[in-house]
């Protein structure tokens, strides 16, 4: 099982917290004592299902602690994530537009944010775009982010299944053949590229934490590399 120790970070949530969750998700809870289910009930993280058995015998994950401990257990996800698919479907809901499953929309995110590197900022201000462009047709946000060819389903992320990546790539000339190129084939420099594309310059550090010795020249620094690789790539 993967643990996404950033996320508990992010979090605040204790090793015995997650667990509780776990145990609680197989059904074990029965086999430890004093577990704090008050706690549990407060953050709506658990609900308990009928019968003549003890707590810990019908205690099960509510919707809410199932999504926790699903995001816990995911690879790349992060609080600003989860708070961007919220932030998502919020906006498509001002537009009174169909958004698909919640936990789709998330893993699909997760998908696309580290297969492309692209900031969450850049995405949600791509979304908002492309809402306000009073189209006759919206696609649904989930497939706007990567819709299967079939209606059957599939696990098989692709890019060039995306609405969203298509939109990004057209509004900021990027190279559709570099992120398209599959990771084995990928020179050092391909490599060194789509590294510095997930960077992001911290704030309010120290002087001496910064590689040219500030913030403002850090991100005028990473900004020239990104331009001059992309330049590149486009030759």
């Amino acid at each position: 099982m993967y643990i996404n120790f950033k996320l508990m970070y992010e979090k605040g949530i204790l090793m015995s917290e997650l667990a509780t969750l776990i145990a609680i998700n197989q059904k074990e809870a029965h086999l430890f004592q004093s577990i704090p289910f008050e706690y549990f009930e407060e953050q709506d993280l658990i609900t308990y299902v009928k019968g003549s058995g003890s707590k810990e015998e019908r205690v099960r994950l509510s919707t809410n602690g199932k999504a926790l401990l699903d995001a816990l257990t995911t690879k790349g996800m992060s609080e600003e994530l989860l708070n961007t698919v919220k932030e998502l479907i919020d906006i498509y809901d001002h537009y009174g537009k169909e958004t698909g499953n919640t936990l789709e929309i998330r893993d699909r995110l997760n998908w696309f944010v580290n297969a492309t590197g692209f900031s969450l900022p850049v995405i949600k201000s791509m979304v908002e775009e492309y809402l306000s462009s009073k189209s006759d047709y919206i696609m649904r946000l989930d497939n706007l982010i990567w819709k299967p060819q079939s209606s059957a389903f599939s696990i098989h992320y692709n890019l060039s299944d995306s609405k969203l990546f298509d939109m990004i790539m057209k509004k900021y000339k990027l190279p559709i053949n570099f992120f398209l190129k599959p990771s084995e084939k990928r020179t050092s420099k391909d490599t060194w590229l789509f590294d510095i594309m997930k960077l992001k310059v911290p704030t309010r550090l120290p002087g001496e934490f910064y590689w040219t010795g500030a913030e403002k020249t850090d991100k005028e620094a990473l900004a020239r590399l990104k331009k001059l690789l992309f330049k590149e790539e486009n030759t």
